[in-house]
């Protein structure tokens, strides 16, 4: 006899309509939207996967993830099964294959720490003033921040990181004014300054 695959069920509940309850008969097989159905909560791994997903390009740093609910063991295990993928220490991508450029800047201000932004040329790279992109990501960290070199990334330090960064676009960057004075101060000369 034919046998019915659970996908063939999924979306139909069973419950009595208000005739069949006056009638006395038995429950009836109909359509209920999923938007009328009990949800259960997506587990710490997939909050993680999707909140990065849609904030940060796929990419999220370890406390983030610990933050939505994973361990270390749960992120170790993702990055030897090779789910996820170490772009610095401490900064994930929550998906297998090719890591873009827009993930590449999320893992540069991610691996920097807090205060940090997009600065220089890349800064114009996103403010689409750029002639061309950067081969390596420029990020302007706090004074004194203790960060640790990464791989791809010229780390610049200021007293001026909360004056200078722009206060709502994503990622971090600097303001296009201090793009502008950051490109400047760092042109070799008076004529490439003025490029």
């Amino acid at each position: 006899f034919p046998t019915r695959r659970s996908s063939d069920l999924a979306g139909t509940v069973h419950r009595r309509t208000p005739a069949a309850a006056e009638r006395g008969t038995g429950p009836q097989s109909t359509y209920m939207p999923a938007t009328h159905r009990r949800q259960s909560k997506p587990g710490p791994v997939l909050r993680a996967q999707l909140w990065s997903a849609d904030t940060q390009e796929g990419v999220i740093s370890r406390q983030q993830a610990l933050a939505v609910g994973l361990d270390n063991g749960m992120i170790a295990w993702r990055i030897h099964r090779g789910i996820w993928q170490r772009l610095h220490t401490g900064v994930y991508a929550t998906f297998s294959g090719d890591v873009q450029r827009a993930s590449w800047l999320w893992a540069a201000v991610l691996g920097a720490g807090p205060g940090s932004m997009l600065s220089h040329h890349t800064a114009a790279e996103i403010w689409d003033f750029a002639a061309r992109q950067s081969p390596r990501i420029h990020v302007t960290v706090p004074s004194g921040s203790p960060v640790a070199p990464l791989a791809g990334v010229i780390l610049h330090y200021s007293r001026r990181t909360a004056a200078a960064r722009y206060p709502v676009l994503t990622p971090p960057r600097t303001r296009v004014e201090e793009t502008v004075l950051d490109l400047a101060q760092a042109a070799p000369t008076s004529q490439d300054a003025l490029a």
